[in-house]
């Protein structure tokens, strides 16, 4: 049987305090306690999300995002996640339908122990690695007309791929893309940093 996702709730609005470079924003994407926030300094992206998990029918974390149009490039490396007491707290980059809880999304995530996992739609894993620990796990989740290919580097140049043309129909044209922060722990806030954070249109 299919696992239940959680129905889509409004969007919510955009909370920066105006300390991220346009075209950044961020919100809390649907009931997290305490709220999250973001901030950036010298190209540096502190995230500080609660949220239970965004898998199962669960779908809560803070969100530093972008509004995009077709295909792209997101890079990001993940510098720093603190250890909220669980192995499933997660930092990294997504793509996602919308801000909306319950929307579509395929995302790389960084757990505290180094373990990094592709994964999307609340139900299905594609992919995982041990190969990388921070502060040096850079992502890239990229989109074209095949689908959505993820890849890993500890350099920034040399990449793998950890899956590659994952079909996720649910997210469309216009969506959103960013870094995100889950504590996985509710009531509980984490932190994770990032830098050398870029998205790019297709050619």
């Amino acid at each position: 049987s299919s696992t239940p996702v959680p129905s889509p709730t409004p969007t919510p609005t955009a909370t920066s305090s105006g300390s991220l470079p346009a075209p950044w924003l961020d919100a809390d994407v649907g009931s997290t306690t305490p709220a999250g926030s973001a901030s950036n300094s010298g190209g540096v992206f502190t995230v500080k999300g609660s949220g239970a998990d965004i898998w199962g029918t669960l779908d809560q974390f803070h969100y530093v995002y972008q509004p995009v149009t077709g295909d792209g490039s997101i890079v990001a490396r993940v510098t720093s996640q603190s250890n909220t007491g669980s192995s499933n707290s997660k930092a990294g980059v997504i793509w996602k339908a919308s801000t909306a809880a319950g929307s579509d999304y395929i995302l790389i995530a960084a757990g505290p122990t180094g373990t990094v996992k592709v994964q999307y739609n609340f139900n299905t894993d594609a992919g995982s690695s041990t190969s990388y620990a921070l502060p040096n796990i850079w992502m890239k989740l990229t989109r074209t007309s095949a689908g959505f290919s993820a890849y890993l580097s500890s350099d920034g140049v040399n990449w793998s791929a950890l899956a590659v043309n994952e079909t996720v129909t649910g997210i469309p044209p216009n969506a959103t893309v960013g870094i995100f922060e889950c504590s996985h722990k509710s009531g509980v806030l984490g932190t994770a940093t990032f830098d050398s954070l870029n998205f790019a249109t297709a050619p």
